[in-house]
């Protein structure tokens, strides 16, 4: 094997290895050539192998007296080996392949759409236990939603681990396991790698292309295809601490798989599991790179035309961008008393607003400023890693029934808890906290500006660490289990059908969160009127207890650092709760095979039908049913179940081999008709073509239609939009975007 492995590299022919068989990719080298043959079969002289190179130049090598009969069609590299025809594998009885982005057996190589292969020993190399960590480091992917990159959303997946292809967005890119779909593990209907033992998976196949006509719906950025080692035999297990050098994000992690024939080589069995604990780390000021507060601001003063603009470009990258915001309160919005700040006795003083602030047009950051701002109120505490644990265990059976048919069985359980993450202090951006004139709490001084002024209210800005800051944390538990069959039809025809079932059930908690009508009600205080039952003429109360003397409002003053007292924090801060369950149902059932000989090669063919329900539900604390916070952390989603049905046929035909225009040019279509019981048809097609023009060169081109199903969470009409701001580096200008 070391032998043969150290002139395969040579050659750039690897091989892979499958019990007492191996096999090598197509080598162009070998077409007509005998001294890399003989080569060969001079390394396995003596080791009980034998070598036979058919008239393609694929490569089989088996041990002596197990040598196979009829074409052996070769794996694309050493990772493309596997018995599943439902799953995107080899049978190892034929050498059919089915590589990811085709349902047709046929290698990558030589398939229009492009397919990326991550083996475990490339997962291995980086040290990685993780694999769509791992995935992450493609350039075909954006890490956006993962532990070090979504601590501070809070949703039903918090710590989760999902895929996005080209930056497209995760419910854009779609994750199978062995070909098959699986239940979501969240609102965006997106599945959570943590779910699945990394251990176990053999090799990740990365289509960065639309396949919606091979696999359906939400492929339209590309497909993920996680193939598991159901293979194994023997045992390996993994342990690995590690902590940061900062004394954080501390990790334990354990796995282990087993493996084992049995019934005298008829059936497998493969057993796996992993327990993952990952720490987290501190806030923005943990590390030196972070509390620099580095990032672009639009510049406000940019304009196309050089003499009118400040020398700066469009967006600018700097250190101390932070948010015009500061403990104690202040006056950013356009107005007579604009760039004044509140002192501690009440007063109004000056502010230093920092660079690529637009008085005139105000934005919401600036460049450095007032010494009062200490910390990107806006966007802090949030850990840079989110904390996240879970436990995943996996076990996979397979039995051949007779020579044609084989049973496999498959059942797994997880558990995924992400958090407690924090987020950002509670505060009240671009002066969307109003002080009347009549508040009780406006300073004498105050009053006079801004009676000078002949203004009735203040628009105040302020970042109210007295309040603390929310927190929220996850937990989400998915069952999954399936059935399949699959067998010789006739011919070189296999087949396939399976049913599957998954159930995810989650509950998402958040803690101090600000109920806003009441905090609304508190900072709006008044000397009370006589007449009030039970309360003192000229005691400070909340304006609305004069018609609801018992509302039990706390009044608070915001005039000033630290002035938010105990009573009210305790009377405007709650905590919240959201429940989900998702349930899915999958049957489906595949044909491919060899329509007939055509007369550049043979013609293949497949066909497919599939049906799945897709059921989701959820409930909600009544604070947060009334849509009474500050924020939308938690809301009810409606019991929907949405039923799809779905058939597609795909076929690749040859149109020339070894002629004076080129050694070959294949074609390969594809067509999937689906409907959805709550949104009525959908149609998606693939076309591709490879034109191999001589043994260096070869072109491929797909074009493809994909399309989306809507989530859970876009289908929720309890969903709020939050605002946010879109900058115009051309006129300078900022638009609120929902």
């Amino acid at each position: 094997k070391t032998a043969l492995d150290s002139f395969a590299r040579q050659a750039g022919t690897p091989f892979i290895y499958q019990g007492d068989e191996m096999r090598g990719v197509r080598s162009r080298g070998f077409r007509g050539k005998a001294s890399p043959q003989l080569a060969l079969e001079q390394v396995l002289r003596g080791t009980g192998f034998v070598m036979r190179v058919d008239s393609s130049g694929a490569i089989a090598v088996t041990r002596a007296g197990n040598e196979q009969t009829g074409e052996v069609r070769p794996p694309d590299g050493p990772a493309e080996a596997r018995d599943d025809l439902s799953a995107a594998g080899a049978d190892a009885q034929d050498g059919q392949i089915i590589v990811t982005g085709s349902r047709l057996g046929r290698t990558s190589f030589n398939s229009p759409t492009p397919v990326n292969v991550v083996g475990q020993e490339r997962v291995q190399d980086l040290n990685i236990t993780n694999v769509g960590d791992a995935l992450n480091q493609l350039p075909a992917f954006r890490p956006l939603t993962s532990p070090s990159t979504n601590a501070f959303r809070a949703g039903t997946n918090i710590g989760g681990r999902r895929l996005d292809l080209r930056g497209l967005g995760t419910d854009r890119t779609l994750t199978l396991l062995d070909g098959r779909r699986n239940v979501p593990s969240g609102d965006s209907n997106t599945f959570d790698l943590n779910s699945i033992p990394s251990i176990l998976i053999q090799r990740s196949e990365v289509v960065t292309g639309g396949a919606s006509a091979a696999y359906g719906a939400d492929a339209v950025a590309g497909v993920v295809n996680l193939i598991l080692d159901t293979k194994l035999s023997g045992v390996k297990s993994e342990l690995s601490y590690g902590i940061s050098d900062q004394g954080d994000a501390r990790q334990v992690y354990a796995a282990f798989a087993a493996g084992t024939g049995f019934a005298g080589g008829r059936g497998h069995v493969v057993v796996g599991g992993e327990y993952s604990d990952e720490g987290g780390t501190g806030d923005y000021s943990a590390r030196d790179w972070s509390k620099r507060f580095h990032s672009f601001i639009p510049n406000p003063f940019f304009n196309t035309n050089p003499a009118l603009s400040n020398g700066q470009p469009a967006n600018v990258a700097t250190d101390q961008v932070l948010y015009v915001l500061n403990p104690a309160g202040l006056i950013s919005n356009t107005g007579p008393l604009q760039g004044l700040q509140f002192d501690g006795n009440g007063n109004l003083i000056p502010f230093q607003f920092g660079a690529f602030f637009n008085r005139a047009r105000p934005s919401t950051l600036m460049a450095g400023g007032d010494p009062s701002v200490q910390d990107i109120y806006g966007f802090n505490n949030t850990p840079l890693v989110v904390p996240t644990r879970h436990m995943s265990v996996l076990g996979h059976a397979e039995y051949e029934l007779t020579d044609t048919i084989t049973a496999s069985a498959e059942v797994s359980y997880a558990y995924v808890k992400g958090g407690p993450t924090a987020g950002a202090t509670h505060s009240d951006q671009s002066g969307a906290l109003r002080t009347l004139r009549d508040t009780a709490y406006l300073s004498p001084c105050t009053a006079a500006m801004m009676d000078a002024a002949r203004i009735t209210f203040l628009p105040v800005s302020r970042a109210h660490l007295e309040l603390g800051n929310a927190s929220y944390v996850t937990r989400n538990e998915t069952w999954r289990a399936f059935f399949a069959l699959k067998g010789k039809a006739f011919g070189d025809w296999r087949w396939d059908a399976y049913y599957q079932y998954g159930q995810t059930k989650g509950r998402q908690t958040g803690e101090n969160l600000r109920i806003e009508q009441r905090w609304r009600d508190a900072v709006d205080a008044v000397f009370a009127p006589a007449g009030v039952p039970g309360i003192p003429q000229g005691t400070i109360i909340c304006r609305t207890t004069i018609t609801n003397p018992t509302n039990g409002c706390v009044p608070t003053n915001v005039m000033g650092p630290g002035k938010v007292n105990t009573g009210t924090v305790n009377w405007v801060m709650s905590h919240s709760w959201q429940t989900r369950k998702f349930v899915q149902h999958n049957v489906a059932a595949n044909l491919r095979g060899t329509l007939l000989e055509g007369w550049a090669g043979p013609i293949s063919a497949a066909v497919g039908v599939e049906y799945r329900t897709n059921s989701s539900r959820g409930d909600a604390d009544a604070l947060s049913r009334g849509n009474i916070f500050n924020v939308v952390v938690s809301n009810v989603l409606p019991a929907t179940t949405q039923r799809v049905t779905e058939g597609y046929a795909e076929v690749n035909v040859p149109l020339f081999k070894d002629t004076p225009f080129g050694q070959s040019l294949e074609v390969d279509g594809a067509i999937r008709r689906t409907h959805y019981s709550m949104s009525g048809n959908a149609t998606t097609w693939k076309l591709g073509a490879v034109y191999e023009l001589n043994d260096e060169y070869m072109l491929r081109v797909t074009r493809s239609r994909d399309i989306r199903a809507p989530s859970p969470n876009e289908l929720n009409p309890n969903v709020r939009l939050a605002n946010s701001t879109l900058a115009d580096p051309k006129y300078g200008i900022q638009y609120v975007m929902p």
